[in-house]
């Protein structure tokens, strides 16, 4: 393999990775900040200064029997409920 083509092999490499680890750091951010809006969202609710009476009545009945609804959602089999 010559020099020129193998300097053009790293460069690729190099672009590349800058472009994931900028990506990474947007993701990461981006959940640290859904995150901190879940924790405020949930002060409110709790302290009194977001009502979400209205939402809770629009949402539908729960079964009678809560491992009847298991598997209904894609993607939630086998998740462990008790992570923040």
């Amino acid at each position: 393999m010559r020099v020129a083509e193998q300097r053009s092999i790293v460069r690729y490499v190099q672009e590349t990775l800058e472009v994931l680890g900028t990506t990474s750091i947007r993701a990461a951010r981006e959940a640290s900040l859904l995150r901190e809006y879940r924790t405020k969202l949930i002060a409110d609710v709790v302290t009194g200064k977001l009502d979400v009476r209205a939402a809770a009545a629009a949402l539908p009945e729960e079964p009678d029997d809560p491992d009847a609804a298991e598997g209904d959602c894609p993607g939630t089999a086998g998740r462990d409920d008790t992570r923040g």
